[in-house]
């Protein structure tokens, strides 16, 4: 869009912002914007949140995906979300919802047909980097937990590493909430890093997943897998350091790392009994995970 340049006063020149934008992000006449140069651009950004309104929900007849759609109200940045419920099991779910993820959102009222859940404490878009951060550290330190779990053999551990999930599923439900309430560093660059945050979660599940079967059932594994799974953990943490110390370089390091890791997996399903496959086809797909990111990290660091 263009905007004409109008003098005001001696010499001042002004502009107009969008009133779209400006409405957006709840902007009125007197607040402040920061402008960054940046050569022949000048960038306007604001600390303020996207403004959402409420949004009601009816789950008649939904059992299995309850948690799934208060999930989704949450991350889409709903300030107020009005649940019309049937069962109690139903609202069994939806306390168990806000039990573990939903960060400053509780129960204003319930009825016997009806939740209404509203947001009563502020988002700090400065919370954003602290919290990636801590998914980051939070994912690597559960990867590592599976693999001594799994070498113990042990279904407490197991079942311990598995309930980790629910701290990663927590910083990621908050932190796709952030990027829906434009709180991204650069909004502009909003679609890659939700689609990182997305691949972070997954991997969590794959975790848990791997945990929650040999807690059932353990599994002997032989030095192999335990030595493909180091590598795996390690590969998650060299997309780590990549994501804050971003190089070509690095890419470059990180792209041959995922091919010296395949060429293992591949020779260790060749050899390895029929029990171990599904686990072996657990770590292809945390592989294959943190290796699919690396598309939405170059487009969000270059």
């Amino acid at each position: 869009m263009k905007r004409k340049i109008v003098r005001q006063g001696g010499t001042a020149l002004t502009i107009t912002l969008p009133s779209e934008w400006c409405a957006n992000h709840n902007l009125k006449p007197g607040n402040e914007v920061e402008i960054t140069e940046k050569g022949k651009e000048l960038i306007v950004k604001t600390d303020s949140l996207i403004e959402f309104d409420k949004v009601a929900v009816d789950i008649s007849g939904v059992e299995k995906m309850v948690n799934r759609i208060l999930g989704a109200a949450y991350k889409a940045g709903y300030d107020e979300i009005e649940v019309n419920y049937y069962t109690p099991e139903q609202l069994q779910t939806i306390h168990n919802v806000l039990g573990f993820t939903c960060i400053g959102f509780e129960v204003v009222e319930q009825t016997q047909k009806r939740i209404i859940i509203r947001k009563l404490s502020t988002l700090d878009p400065e919370e954003f980097d602290k919290v990636f951060r801590r998914l980051f550290q939070s994912l690597v330190d559960m990867g590592n937990d599976c693999l001594d779990a799994v070498k113990s053999q042990s279904p407490d551990n197991l079942r311990n590493v598995a309930l980790k999930d629910m701290i990663i599923n927590k910083y990621a439900d908050f932190l796709r909430r952030l990027l829906n309430k434009g709180a991204a560093p650069d909004f502009k660059k909003t679609p890659p890093i939700y689609y990182i945050v997305e691949q972070l979660e997954r991997i969590g599940d794959r975790y848990k997943d791997m945990s929650n079967e040999l807690a059932k059932k353990p599994i002997k594994f032989d030095r192999k897998f335990y030595e493909l799974f180091r590598h795996i953990n390690g590969f998650l943490k060299q997309f780590y350091e990549l994501f804050y110390n971003f190089n070509m370089k690095s890419v470059e390091d990180f792209g041959e790392k995922r091919s010296e890791i395949q060429k293992e997996l591949n020779s260790i399903i060749e050899k390895e009994p029929k029990d171990c496959m599904r686990y072996l086809f657990y770590l292809d797909d945390i592989l294959e995970n943190v290796y699919d990111s690396n598309g939405a990290l170059i487009t969000a660091r270059i």
